[in-house]
């Protein structure tokens, strides 16, 4: 029963992950662009986000379950990629602005690829369980709402503390290995289900 829903877990871990980075990027990242260019955060961030939002629409489209699976693996690659860059390069950030500019960049379009298509992946694969374990004639196109709202408020909260207590002892660079780990371990773990999860 678990390898027949694999796609749910799989895509429920990905937009938790995604949303974890979502509120790290709309809270403590303020924090860390401050070192990179004084005075410049918010200027900074606004660049940054470009991608991650106007990139989602494009992604949506390609979210039946071969390209889903396909181009979140590109996306997880762009996000552990950068991630692993950047915590090299935190320990002296305004001296590589351009650098970590670039990466954050990178990062957000690995970002704009991910939460799309975990969002589109979960709501399907979610849609289609709830009917199955229900015996239901009809998929309900609105099963979803209520496990994607917990979701989002767990992200919102448990990020919050998580990387609040990550940042106090480990600091910027603790935190951006930390997340690369994850994030490479779940990309490793993507590989090795491959089937299970596109069946």
């Amino acid at each position: 029963d678990l390898e027949k829903h694999l796609v749910v877990y799989w895509s429920c871990i990905m937009l938790l992950t995604f949303g974890f980075w979502d509120t790290f990027a709309s809270t403590f990242l303020i924090d860390f662009l401050n070192q990179v260019r004084p005075g410049l955060s918010f200027v900074l961030l606004g660049l940054i986000a470009i991608p991650a939002f106007w990139l989602q629409s494009m992604f949506w489209k390609l979210a039946d379950k071969v390209w889903a699976y396909k181009i979140s693996l590109i996306g997880l690659m762009l996000s552990w990629g950068s991630l692993a860059m950047m915590a090299f390069f935190t320990s002296n950030p305004s001296t590589h602005f351009w650098i970590i500019m670039i990466l954050a960049l990178i990062n957000s379009v690995g970002y704009s690829i991910c939460m799309s298509l975990s969002v589109a992946s979960f709501l399907e694969a979610y849609n289609i369980s709830y009917a199955d374990r229900k015996w239901l004639k009809q998929i309900d196109a609105n099963a979803y709402a209520a496990p994607m709202k917990i979701l989002q408020n767990f992200a919102n909260v448990v990020g919050l503390f998580l990387w609040g207590m990550i940042l106090s002892f480990a600091g910027f660079a603790g935190f951006f290995f930390v997340f690369w780990v994850f994030i490479f371990g779940f990309f490793v773990w993507s590989i090795v289900m491959k089937k299970q999860i596109m069946q």
